[in-house]
């Protein structure tokens, strides 16, 4: 039988917080509700467990669980245990096509300081000249401003990060035109 783990967002094989890591599968022969357990280490999740279609030979399963803050990081595995009509019990450690990784953890973002200062916000004449300090983080740093030396007042530039599975996290840095 085909085993297929996946999840429901659009980055591939991580799954993060709101997301559902989901299995389909397929029994030749009828069996009672399928037990299936998700595993994360050593955490372990009871999936919702329905029937999707029944054919003349095989019925298709689907089980799945959402994503919570709760849930550790780490590599998704699936136990199914299956309950033919004469009681007999398989239950298994099985594997699968494709994987799926909770990933929770969100970039880090750290904002360098300005020029020869020691302060991430600070203010500058209007008219001068504006050196972006930049930032370090754990992911690529996408950086919007329109920050416009000729215009008094504060300029906010802001500092995202995403990570594989979405995560995103955002800093800001002020700058005032005096």
């Amino acid at each position: 039988n085909n085993i297929v783990l996946y999840t429901n967002n659009n980055s591939g094989n991580f799954a993060k917080t709101g997301n559902s890591i989901r299995v389909e599968f397929n029994t030749n022969e009828e069996v009672n509700n399928p037990i299936v357990q998700f595993n994360v280490g050593d955490n372990k999740i009871p999936g919702n467990t329905m029937e999707q279609e029944n054919s003349t030979s095989q019925k298709k399963w689907i089980s799945f669980f959402n994503v919570t803050n709760n849930h550790l990081n780490g590599n998704v595995t699936v136990n199914i245990s299956l309950t033919d009509l004469a009681s007999n019990i398989t239950s298994t450690n099985v594997l699968t096509s494709g994987s799926v990784t909770i990933n929770n953890v969100h970039p880090t973002i750290t904002l360098k300081n300005y020029g020869n200062t020691d302060k991430v916000n600070v203010s500058l004449e209007l008219g001068s000249q504006y050196n972006e300090a930049g930032a370090e983080g754990t992911h690529d740093i996408d950086i919007v401003s329109n920050l416009d030396t000729n215009v008094l007042g504060a300029h906010v530039i802001t500092y995202s990060s995403t990570s594989n599975s979405g995560n995103t996290t955002t800093k800001e840095r002020t700058i005032t035109i005096v």
